[in-house]
């Protein structure tokens, strides 16, 4: 498993989805959605991010319930519908499918892995850089909020308490964050133009992870297999 390309195991994320997407409410649907989470907490690599599917799932499946449930409606003079009911169960199953598959993704690519991947492919060194800008901030993003905590305890910021307390404290964090992000950006620029960015159209990756031709192509293969099942599915409806 460890000799998948990036590449090819976002693809495969993708096959999982856009079939989590189409599939109506059903056998098929529910047995991907199972047959994903099955995956998560059988490999003990990803077992620990079950807890982050359930923290997400649970919730989602209370407010799913409200709105499109026909619960909402229901509370403000309306009639409840089987067919709302059917609906939110489906955007529920397929929500299920599609996250916990990403979960396994995530947890199969480090973030260094897909940061080299993206700048060693074929893609536009600009582009490459968008794609690979959140991934390179996130270190950083955690780094300084952990710093601007620090620095406000100290201050006497009580950053605990009830979820009231927390949402409040939570302004002394954003505020200084989105400061020091935008005060940042001129330093940034300056070392991506003393770095020669754009000054060629690829950059020569020393760790760019290894690819084979038969995994090329079976992403190319398997994009161009969904274009053609989302454009049926489509014209078909």
């Amino acid at each position: 498993m460890k000799k998948l390309h990036p590449f090819t195991a976002l693809t495969i994320w993708a096959i999982i989805a856009v079939q989590a997407l189409l599939l109506p409410l059903g056998v098929p649907l529910m047995a991907l959605a199972i047959s994903a989470l099955l995956c998560l907490v059988a490999w003990p690599a990803s077992r620990h991010r079950f807890r982050y599917v359930l923290y997400l799932m649970i919730p989602m499946a209370l407010g799913i319930y409200l709105v499109h449930g026909g619960l909402l409606h229901s509370w403000l003079g309306g009639e409840s519908s089987p067919i709302a009911l059917q609906h939110a169960m489906t955007i529920w199953w397929r929500l299920l499918a599609i996250f916990t598959a990403a979960q396994i993704w995530m947890q199969y690519v480090p973030t260094i892995t897909m940061i080299q991947s993206l700048f060693a492919s074929r893609l536009p060194i600009g582009l490459s850089y968008l794609l690979a800008s959140p991934l390179l901030l996130m270190q950083q993003l955690s780094n300084q909020i952990k710093y601007i905590q620090e620095a406000q305890l100290a201050r006497g910021v009580r950053l605990d308490g009830n979820l009231f307390q927390r949402a409040k404290a939570m302004l002394a964090i954003i505020f200084p964050l989105i400061n020091s992000t935008f005060a940042n950006l001129s330093i940034k620029i300056a070392t991506l133009e003393s770095k020669g960015f754009r000054y060629q159209t690829k950059r020569t990756n020393l760790w760019a992870p290894k690819d084979t031709s038969a995994q090329k192509y079976f992403r190319y293969r398997a994009i161009l297999l969904l274009i053609i099942e989302v454009i049926g599915v489509l014209l078909w409806r």
